[in-house]
Order: C-alpha cells, then sequence, then structure tokens
C-alpha cells in the first residue's frame, strides 16, 4: 500500500506585525514571523503514519509520502518528517498563487497518478486562502471517493476504518481503497522526533520537483482587505463583585433580536429569479453518487444562474463535482455580499481569518454558504430507494451530535484555554446551564477533550449570532473571535490586559476566568 500525506507550510499568522497585515498580498515577505504546518495537516501527517503502523502490523508493505506544494520546504522540516517515519519527503514547485486552488490540485493530483497511490490525506483547509477545494478537487481528478471531517483511520482488513464528524454526530465508516481522507477537528497531533533520530537525517532533504508551467492556469488572486472591528473596549474598574453585577444584569437582560440573525438583507431580492438553493436530505448521507445525478437531472430543466448549497461538507463535494461537471466557478463557504444581473460578489475570511477575500464571479456560479435565503425557493433533494456509494463496506452513527445549546440563543458562554483545565471549564458549563444560555469552545479547548467538537466556536466550527457573548479565558485569535463577530455584545475576560480579544470585545475585565466564573456562580446562589 502506498500513502501521501499532502501538507501545507504556512506562515504563524499570530507573529505578523499589524503594518503588513495593511499592505498583505501573497507573495508579501513575512519570513520574520517564521513558518508552521497547517494544524489540520499536522493531524493528517499523524494520522497517516499512524495507518501505517496498523497495515504493517497486519503484514502489509506500506509507503508514505508527505508531499507539499509551493512554499520552499525549510530543510530542519524535512528532516524532521524523515525523523518520525516518513520513507519520502517532496515538495513541488508552484508558479501560482497562493489561491490558485485549482494548481495546486492539479499538481497534487498528477504526483499521485504517477506514484498510483492508494491512500491520500489532506487537511480540510490549508495555506493563505482556505478554500476547502484542495481536496475535492483532487478526489474528482482522480476519480477516488473521498471522506471528509476525518478525526481517526485505521487498517483493517484491507479496507479503511474511519471516525468523521458529520452534524449529526460521529460517524463509523469502512471504506474501500483508493481513498481520499479529508481531516477535520482531530485530536491527533504530529509526534515529535528524537534527538538521535534528527541527527541520522542531517543534511538530507526533500525531495523538489519543478512546477509544470504547460498546466498553468494563471488563476487571478482577489482582493484582499483587513476586517475593521467597529467595536471599542470599555475596561471595567471597580470592585470585583460590582463588575460581576454589571456583567450579570448583561446577561440577564440579554433580548433576542430576531432582525439582527437573518442575512436574507435587502440586496440579495435581486438575486435571479432562476437561482435554487438545494438541501440534502439527512437520510442520504452516504449516497452521494445518486443525489449528484438526481441534482444534475434537476440542473438540466431549471438551468439556474446561481446554484447555492448549504456549507457542509456533503454539499461542499456536491458542489466540486457540479461545477467540474458544468465547467463553472464554484466557492466554498463564501457570503453574497451584491449581486447584479451578470455577476455575484463574494467574500470569505483567508489567512486564519485575519483577511477578508472579495472576488467578483460571473453567471453561472455555484456556492456553499452559512447564509439564509428567505427569497429563494430550497429544492430538497429527495431519491427514492437509495442505497450506499459501492466504495462504502458499511457505515453507523457512533455518538449522535451533542446538545449544546448553540441554535439562536440569547446568550452563549464561550470557554478558552485560559480556563486552565476540564473541571474548571465544567464549572462555566455548570454557569451556562443556571443562566439558561449557550456553551461553546476554543478549538484549543475542544481537542484538549473539555467538550465536543460540535461546541467549536470560529473559522472551524459554529459562526454565531447572540444577543451577549461571554468570553471566558480566550486569547482571541481571529480564527476564534470570526465565530463570534456578530453577536451584538461581546463581553471578555482575561488576565492579559494586552490580549487580542479586548479589541473584538464592548466589555473587558482583567481577571481570571476561573475567579470570574466562581464569582459568578457565587452571585446567582445569592
Amino acid at each position: 500500500m502506498k500513502i501521501l500525506v499532502c501538507f501545507k507550510v504556512m506562515p504563524i499568522w499570530d507573529k505578523v506585525l499589524k503594518q503588513d497585515w495593511e499592505v498583505f498580498e501573497p507573495n508579501i515577505d513575512i519570513s520574520y514571523a517564521g513558518m508552521e504546518f497547517n494544524c489540520f495537516d499536522q493531524s493528517a501527517l499523524e494520522l497517516g503514519l499512524r495507518i501505517k503502523e496498523s497495515a504493517v502490523v497486519q503484514g502489509q508493505q506500506v509507503s508514505c509520502t508527505a508531499l507539499t506544494v509551493g512554499a520552499f520546504l525549510q530543510d530542519s522540516m524535512a528532516q524532521n518528517l524523515y525523523s518520525i517515519g516518513f520513507d519520502e519527503v517532496v515538495n513541488i514547485e508552484n508558479t501560482q498563487p497562493e489561491f490558485a486552488c485549482q494548481e495546486t490540485a492539479g499538481r497534487i493530483s498528477a504526483y499521485a497518478k504517477t506514484g498510483q497511490f492508494d491512500l491520500i490525506l489532506t487537511g480540510i483547509t490549508a495555506g493563505m486562502a482556505e478554500t476547502g477545494m484542495v481536496p475535492f478537487l483532487v478526489a474528482e481528478e482522480l476519480s477516488y471517493p473521498i471522506v471528509p471531517d476525518i478525526e481517526t483511520a485505521s487498517f483493517q482488513h484491507n479496507n479503511i476504518l474511519a471516525m468523521c464528524h458529520r452534524p449529526d454526530g460521529l460517524w463509523q465508516k469502512t471504506v474501500r481503497l483508493p481513498v481520499v481522507l479529508s481531516v477535520g477537528n482531530s485530536p491527533m497531533v504530529l509526534r515529535c522526533s528524537t534527538l538521535r533520530a534528527r541527527i541520522s537525517f542531517k543534511g538530507q532533504s526533500a525531495q523538489r520537483l519543478p512546477a509544470n508551467k504547460n498546466n498553468s492556469k494563471n488563476e487571478k488572486a482577489p482582493h484582499l482587505s483587513r476586517p475593521k472591528s467597529a467595536r471599542h473596549c470599555k475596561m471595567l474598574s471597580g470592585e470585583p463583585m460590582e463588575q460581576v453585577d454589571e456583567v450579570l444584569k448583561l446577561l440577564r437582560g440579554a433580548k433576542k433580536d430576531k432582525q439582527e440573525s437573518t442575512q436574507d438583507k435587502g440586496f440579495l431580492q435581486n438575486l435571479p429569479d432562476s437561482s435554487v438553493y438545494y438541501a440534502l436530505s439527512d437520510e442520504l448521507s452516504g449516497c452521494l453518487e445518486m443525489a449528484f445525478s438526481a441534482l444534475v437531472h434537476d440542473l438540466q430543466e431549471k438551468k439556474p444562474k446561481l446554484v447555492i448549497l448549504p456549507d457542509t461538507q456533503d454539499e461542499r463535494r456536491l458542489a466540486v463535482r457540479l461545477a467540474m461537471h458544468l465547467d463553472c466557478s464554484c466557492d466554498l463557504g463564501a457570503t453574497v455580499t451584491q449581486v447584479s444581473s451578470q455577476s455575484v460578489t463574494l467574500q470569505k475570511r483567508v489567512c486564519a481569518s485575519n483577511l477578508i477575500w472579495t472576488k467578483e464571479r460571473k453567471f453561472p456560479a455555484i456556492i456553499t454558504t452559512s447564509q439564509t435565503f428567505e427569497t429563494v425557493k430550497k429544492v430538497p433533494i429527495k431519491i427514492e430507494n437509495s442505497s450506499l456509494d459501492s466504495w462504502i463496506v458499511n457505515q453507523k452513527l457512533l455518538i449522535p451530535a451533542a446538545k449544546s445549546g448553540l441554535d439562536n440563543p440569547d446568550v452563549v458562554l464561550v470557554c478558552g484555554s485560559g480556563m486552565g483545565c476540564k473541571e474548571e471549564c465544567q464549572k462555566a458549563r455548570e454557569l451556562a446551564q443556571k443562566l439558561d444560555a449557550g456553551f461553546g469552545l476554543t478549538r484549543p479547548a475542544a481537542l484538549d477533550s473539555w467538550g465536543s467538537t460540535d461546541e467549536i466556536i470560529g473559522q472551524s466550527g459554529k459562526l454565531l449570532a447572540p444577543s451577549v457573548c461571554l468570553v471566558l479565558g480566550a486569547a482571541g485569535a481571529s480564527a476564534f473571535s470570526v465565530g463570534i463577530e456578530r453577536a451584538g455584545k461581546i463581553i471578555a475576560v482575561n488576565t492579559d490586559s494586552n490580549a487580542l480579544i479586548f479589541k473584538d470585545a464592548d466589555i473587558g475585565i482583567k481577571m481570571d476566568a476561573k475567579k470570574f466564573v466562581e464569582m459568578l456562580l457565587q452571585a446567582l446562589e445569592n
């Protein structure tokens, strides 16, 4: 068996200076910020090694290759990959900008065809553009099936046993090779090599392959801009209990503004009459081949200018496949901001949510989005006598999605790593229950097993719009803050007065988040 793991080397976004964000472009020199593996790709790299190990135990001959496209891979990074178990490390040049996802997917699929790989792993999103399209494009170009949102996987009886996270819960799928696995919010952490292992590979570098310029698509980069926060944080002063009383008053007095929760704004009335919104029925999980055929048949009749699908991994796969079938543009996780008779203007967050990507797409176009469209007719994809796709041996729901209470709550409490431990986080969960509030976690807190991945708030989780959001012990990275930016009022508690979260908050409290939770619980009891 041959395993190919695709990864991306990217800047450490938190170390990029403010002045560079204001003039940012894909080719800007921000080498001072340092480089690191994309977090999802790190999980994919570790998972590739674990699958290799499980296959070797079962008597398989296995090779595992790590592949990156684009940025020059430092020798130290390549040597680290060799030392932890990769048989080959490959760096393919890319003459196109970071936002040319089709170019990147083409490089990966061409290499995979040459090497005849049985299993391909990727992170669910990587690099600057964060389009999320590369895994799906690679799967389509190779005619491989794809399983997205993978948490863990292993080799079992010549098949892959995968655990994948869907909106309705954690699923176990046994799938046949060849297949593409796209790793999402996974607890897998890339292993560390020993000093002796690193020394043994000292002087070894990645195999570097030139770009195939004949296949260059010259894809134009989108316009990038820095998001501007309209919030001005007021740091509370006075006695701690006075601060607690003021916060409790805000939490108890929260009123949901229903008009703020809808994104079906005035300009969306101008969407073409032929626009169509498709929704995949829950019972069609694992039946996407039949769903795709039904969708193509329906589109041949309607011939819409704009096709809209919910932003889930199943619909993302359908959107990419449909766009390749119809030879039209496709964007995943985008927001419609403007519409004309000939085109639609889209936006999304990129570079770990530090920048806004804006691009105009001519009709016909296909998008997936979390927006709601009351003015567009919703067409469910329904199939009679559906059956599992042939590459799925079996599947079953292991753990239903946790009831986090995050669906349109008036108040939300979010815990970050500053809460210290799972036990302290549990106290905040109890506080949320007493306040009849929703409860969420930052990604690092969730992956530390403080709760379910269903509770992640931010770029890789849920995007909320509560009346009041209380943020406890979160640093405030852009990838998290984008998840609460539509909140009516944000209250942040952190011991560091320079924490980024205060720049995105309305009210700031410099205090240990654990102590603040205890004081809130005591105040409620009294």
